[in-house]
């Protein structure tokens, strides 16, 4: 570490959080606005990130059993002409 430098392991750590608030966040924040954003309010944005990246996956959680039941009397009531079986991968 130089006289003006940052220490190695805050600079992995402030790359870190910039590629993840560029990243995550869709294109709301570029490379440049987060580097010169303050640090009291990148730690914010990055907060609010996570939280709202936990409530979206709690979300898709909760829809995914109702999805299911939705779709329960379309897959029973579909009969296949061979005997092939089908996989298919859903997300």
């Amino acid at each position: 570490m130089g006289f003006f430098g940052l220490p190695e392991e805050y600079k992995i750590i402030l790359h870190k959080e910039i590629f993840t608030l560029s990243f995550y966040s869709e294109g709301a924040f570029p490379f440049s606005d987060v580097w010169d954003m303050p640090t009291y309010l990148r730690k914010f944005y990055m907060m609010e990130l996570e939280e709202a990246l936990k409530n979206r996956k709690s979300n898709s959680q909760e829809s995914q059993p109702n999805k299911d039941k939705n779709f329960a009397h379309i897959s029973n009531n579909v009969t296949h002409s061979s005997p092939q079986k089908f996989s298919t991968k859903m997300k």
